[in-house]
């Protein structure tokens, strides 16, 4: 069973760095990001597992997903990585939910799909197009997200700590410390050693290199790791840009821009008036009538909260 959740959206944030962090420190990371990997792991004592999965495509992101390579895991915690929207599963004791600066997650992921040629959109059009499960401009789409997790795992009493992308930059070493620190005793078998180790093979400039490799061997096409620095956008944006991802919402004779879900995840908010159009922000989104029985309740509540954020001045 899982005992810790990490949660983050389905955008370029720095997230695989902890998935790599516990998998050097030998806690277990089964299934990332909902990824059936069972036939990966090859059992070879009571925690012992080897890792086996042809062309290690896993090893650009997360380095020790590297085949031959022996685990012998400690029993917790378990965690379950996932960008899965609320409610689709029952949450773990601990939480932590994984944000990175809107304005960075959005641009990351644009530019991302365009390097893959996944899109032809300018930046500004991408982030008008609708968010199929929240029914809004991608940048409300995010906050949103965001901000319905954190509600929902404080409706459910789940501890749970929120770990910035702008954090591990700065101090990858205390960041996971605070984590360690969240968790508790389950991480008492982890060294200093360990923990040096795991730092060090974990940083980007290691997984930039290892995919360097990979693009040289032509196993990928297109790489997905870019500068990987935080606040990004002060370099990339200008006043239009700003703009496009200050989208505005509106609920009855209410609008607004989302500043103070910005705030609560502690970031300043762009600070620009929209041209755009405002849209609708829906009751009840569609992926509500998915959730886990049991956990509607909650769920609605904490949706109606995260919304209550969004048109908080």
């Amino acid at each position: 069973a899982f005992t810790l959740d990490v949660v983050s959206a389905e955008l370029p944030c720095g997230v695989s760095w902890l998935a790599s962090m516990l998998l050097e420190c030998e806690y277990p990371v089964w299934n990332p990001w909902g990824a059936d990997m069972s036939a990966a792991w090859l059992r070879r004592g009571v925690r012992e597992y080897q890792y086996h999965y042809p062309g290690d495509p896993w090893s650009r992101t997360i380095p020790a997903l590297t085949t031959g390579r022996l685990f012998n895991f400690h029993r917790a915690p378990v965690t379950r990585f996932s960008h899965a929207l609320p409610g689709q599963w029952t949450p773990a004791a601990h939480a932590i939910l994984f944000v990175r600066d809107p304005r960075d997650a959005l641009f990351s992921a644009w530019r991302r799909a365009s390097r893959m040629g996944l899109v032809n959109d300018t930046f500004a059009s991408w982030l008008q197009q609708s968010d199929p499960h929240w029914c809004v401009p991608r940048p409300i789409a995010y906050l949103l997200f965001l901000a319905t997790w954190r509600h929902f795992f404080l409706r459910l009493k789940r501890p749970l700590l929120i770990v910035r992308f702008e954090e591990t930059k700065l101090s990858a070493e205390h960041t996971f410390s605070a984590i360690r620190n969240h968790v508790g005793a389950e991480f008492a078998q982890t060294t200093s050693d360990q923990i040096e180790r795991a730092l060090s093979l974990s940083t980007f400039e290691h997984v930039q290199a290892i995919e360097r490799e990979m693009l040289e061997r032509k196993i990928f096409s297109s790489p997905v790791n870019t500068a990987g620095l935080p606040y990004e956008f002060r370099r990339h944006f200008d006043i239009e840009t700003h703009q496009a991802v200050s989208c505005l919402a509106v609920r009855q004779t209410e609008i607004s821009n989302g500043n103070s879900i910005y705030r609560l995840f502690g970031y300043d908010h762009p600070h620009a008036n929209s041209t755009l159009q405002p849209c609708e922000i829906p009751i009840a989104p569609l992926w509500l009538l998915d959730c886990k029985e049991g956990l509607r309740r909650d769920l609605e509540l904490a949706y109606l909260s995260a919304v209550q954020d969004f048109f908080n001045v």
